[in-house]
């Protein structure tokens, strides 16, 4: 993948549809001398409202500035600026701000991605001051970052890996099972390769979080957030608040056996839980916060490297980011809980895979481990360093 800064655009492109050329001329005096992050708006005027999707579909704008009405604003008028909203919707993305004489009656149309201001004495200054917020909240900025990413991902994959494994390939072009093959190995190049240049490219290099290279991860990568259906599925982290306060609660049990769309039944009536503490109450973070020696830092070390200095299986560390902080499973703080309660409670994340398997794995192990009586090390040693020599 090239370096980002060469795919990151100096200016943000912005589409101006605005079918009054008095009002078109206001806004881009008005806007003249803005910029964001360093860049200046890039402002393309489209006239005609009718022509201005096919238009938006052409270019990749970054935040479009929508007119409503076709001619003069009237209650009962043609909402062309709507209709091009909603093709919008259903073809593509792009952050809009909804710029019009007559804003009343549109408000349902308004969210997070879609503003509403109006023409009116303070409506320049407000249109300016929508701008700002979507990308004061990164939205074009994500959007830039992510259509990048997919731009350049597809053409290093089927330039460089698809063309270059094509012997592979080839034998099974007649099957359906070769687009299924490549379009998950495209996942996986999606998920892995080039987030870095993608933060860069939304944030300042200063506020990238540098990760080691290897095999080494970012906490965020351990989940999936908000999770992918309502039912309950092993990895799940709930919420369940009480009078109390907050308890953290880990599902342990099989995914298949909670499952309940497209109208099956679920096998299970309760499902098994752990319960997870907060990482800062553990005896290894209090003292080494405490004071910070080298010695005391290597035990935190293994405390989240899961090999902790007593009871190593026992536990089971879980990194923190967002609103999940850093947690500590116990496995042997079980509960089982009925099914419809766990759904209630609040799920914060589902632990991504291997992750979750891997939990599975360490729990099944831990509870199937089976005491022996230690060996007599010393005979051992003995042994071993004054060998028995052989008789003749």
């Amino acid at each position: 993948m090239p370096d980002s800064k060469d795919a990151t655009p100096r200016v943000w492109n912005i589409l101006l549809v605005e079918d009054e050329e008095t009002i078109r001329k206001q806004i881009l005096d008005y806007l003249s001398d803005m910029s964001i992050d360093s860049r200046r708006l890039n402002i393309s005027e489209i006239g005609n409202l009718t022509q201005a999707l096919n238009l938006i579909h052409e270019r990749k704008a970054d935040l479009i500035i929508l007119d409503v009405y076709r001619g003069k604003a009237l209650q009962g008028g043609e909402q062309t600026g709507i209709q091009i909203l909603d093709s919008i919707k259903h073809s593509g993305f792009v952050p809009v701000v909804l710029y019009t004489a007559l804003p009343e009656g549109l408000e349902a149309h308004q969210s997070t991605f879609v503003r509403l201001v109006g023409k009116d004495a303070g409506g320049l200054e407000r249109l300016k001051e929508e701008i700002a917020d979507l990308f004061r909240l990164r939205i074009p900025q994500v959007h830039r970052a992510i259509v990048n990413h997919i731009d350049q991902t597809m053409c290093t994959y089927m330039w460089a890996f698809v063309e270059g494994h094509w012997r592979d390939f080839e034998p099974l072009v007649d099957k359906p099972e070769f687009l299924r093959l490549v379009v998950q190995r495209l996942a996986l190049t999606f998920a892995r390769e080039g987030i870095s240049q993608m933060i860069e490219e939304v944030y300042a290099t200063s506020a990238v979080e540098q990760i080691a290279g290897g095999d080494n991860i970012h906490p965020a990568e351990y989940y999936v957030k908000p999770p992918m259906g309502k039912d309950p599925m092993l990895g799940d982290i709930r919420l369940r608040q009480t009078g109390g306060g907050n308890k953290y609660l880990v599902v342990l049990w099989p995914t298949c056996d909670m499952v309940s769309t497209a109208g099956r039944t679920p096998k299970t009536e309760s499902v098994l839980c752990a319960r997870a503490f907060l990482a800062k109450d553990t005896e290894e973070i209090a003292e080494w916060l405490a004071s910070q020696s080298n010695n005391k830092k290597k035990r935190v070390e293994r405390l989240v490297r899961n090999t902790r200095d007593e009871s190593p299986d026992r536990y089971h560390f879980l990194p923190g980011v967002w609103d999940i902080p850093d947690l500590v499973i116990d496995f042997q703080e079980l509960e089982h809980i009925v099914l419809a309660d766990v759904r209630a409670c609040t799920c914060l994340a589902t632990m991504a895979s291997p992750f979750a398997e891997a939990l599975g794995v360490r729990f099944q192990r831990y509870i199937g481990r089976i005491g022996t009586p230690d060996l007599d090390v010393s005979t051992v040693l003995e042994r071993i360093r004054s060998p028995v020599q052989p008789s003749e």
